[in-house]
């Protein structure tokens, strides 16, 4: 993580206390002092939004706003947030999911959701916006588009900024949420490749960004970007590569997709598809794989760990202890691109506390759901279906699903819906 970047939401929040900022009460940063406690305005029924702003009986506090609690108090403190893609909503549940307080409204087709400073935010993939999650309609932050078309991947947070891939320009792109602005962007471009930058995370003063195969020659791995200087850069940071499409099946792209940082900082996770070929189809025998990285040498550990048959298509990843939990199963349209079906959809966990992962069984979801995005909030976890608008509570130990919505985000006109991200409630 960036540690120069000075903790500006901290900062304010002790200025919108109130406080003097030498006084010896501080909150941390996703909380505001109130009346001399810290407390979260985004969640605090008692302070909803506003020092002071109270509630009414049998309500709650959702995202900085009050909302009404069901008959049993279900529905007025979330748990979960849902970006529902094609509905161009995110939507908040409680821990059984039921859906609390009115969605949010976004621009166009959110895709990823991001938590800093007590706040969630959100990355319109096809709007090439980054918005702040807040009801009734997120205010558009920052505008990063790509050219003819939109496609921000992938959102996330570091040194107190946001952080959003840019996958039409091939770019990794530095939001201040409190400015409002881009403050830089940093091209992974390298030659003639075109890269496709899809998830990432940050470790060791690092970004590292999941390249995927895109438009032309494109790169399959990691790019490395040293954040040890803040931006706006003057001297743009240095980037590196690490190729892993050595580790793909014969015939098949790796499809780097996904990665995670372990919590002290020393590995990084990542999944590659390691599904399709250079048309896009399903190539048969190909598997799912598993790349460790040792962010103190930028050396892939022990090569690739195969995740079997019961893990197609892995992409999200979370962390349980010393299990990872990884989201499979990929979409398969019909000729006429009118209906989907789910295939291989499953949580896979994986024993990462030796020095090589070791696979498990794979849990498959009801209704054979294929998952793309996972979060463990708390002592629950919750998975997001990329085949459809379901939303899943499975229990971190054993993986077994305990709740099912169903219809967690609408279908569009077309009849399509989907579960892009989910991502813990402040």
């Amino acid at each position: 993580m960036n540690n120069r970047v000075l903790p500006l939401v901290a900062a304010l929040a002790v200025a919108a206390a109130g406080c003097n900022p030498t006084a010896e009460k501080m909150c941390p940063s996703d909380q505001r002092l109130c009346g001399g406690a810290c407390v979260s305005l985004q969640s605090d029924p008692g302070n909803c939004g506003a020092c002071g702003a109270a509630c009414g009986a049998g309500q709650g506090c959702s995202l900085g706003a009050c909302v009404a609690c069901g008959p049993n108090g279900e529905g007025c403190k979330a748990a979960v947030l849902a970006a529902c893609f094609n509905a161009d909503q995110v939507r908040a549940f409680d821990a059984a999911l039921v859906q609390v307080g009115a969605p949010v409204d976004t621009s166009a087709g959110p895709g990823s959701l991001a938590a800093l400073g007590g706040a969630i935010y959100v990355a319109d993939m096809t709007g090439g916006v980054v918005e702040l999650v807040t009801p009734p309609k997120a205010p558009v932050l920052a505008s990063v588009k790509g050219g003819s078309y939109n496609d921000l991947e992938h959102l996330g947070a570091s040194g107190g900024l946001l952080w959003v891939s840019n996958a039409v320009v091939g770019s990794l792109v530095a939001v201040d949420p409190v400015a409002r602005k881009v403050l830089d962007e940093l091209s992974l471009v390298s030659g003639s490749d075109a890269p496709n930058p899809l998830g990432f995370d940050f470790a060791n003063n690092k970004a590292y960004v999941a390249l995927s195969a895109g438009l032309g020659s494109s790169p399959n791995g990691l790019a490395v970007v040293d954040l040890s200087s803040a931006p706006p850069w003057t001297v743009k940071p240095a980037v590196k590569r690490i190729d892993l499409s050595e580790f793909a099946h014969p015939g098949a792209s790796p499809g780097v997709s996904r990665v995670l940082a372990s919590p002290d900082g020393k590995r990084v996770f990542v999944t590659m598809n390691d599904l399709y070929d250079a048309t896009f189809q399903p190539v048969p025998g190909a598997t799912g794989k598993l790349v460790v990285v040792d962010t103190a040498t930028d050396a892939v550990v022990g090569g690739a760990v195969d995740l079997g048959a019961g893990c197609l298509n892995p992409s999200g990843m979370a962390l349980a202890g010393s299990t990872l939990w990884i989201g499979c199963g990929y979409t398969q349209y019909n000729a006429t691109f009118t209906a989907v079906t789910p295939v291989g959809g499953a949580l896979l966990p994986v024993d990462v506390s030796g020095a090589t992962p070791v696979p498990g069984a794979a849990v498959p979801m009801p209704n054979g759901h294929s998952i793309g995005s996972v979060r463990i909030c708390g002592s629950r976890g919750y998975a997001g279906a990329s085949d459809s608008g379901t939303l899943v509570t499975f229990d971190p130990s054993s993986g077994a699903a305990s709740t099912v919505n169903e219809q967690a985000c609408p279908a569009n006109a077309s009849g399509f819906s989907a579960v892009f991200d989910v991502e813990c409630a402040p």
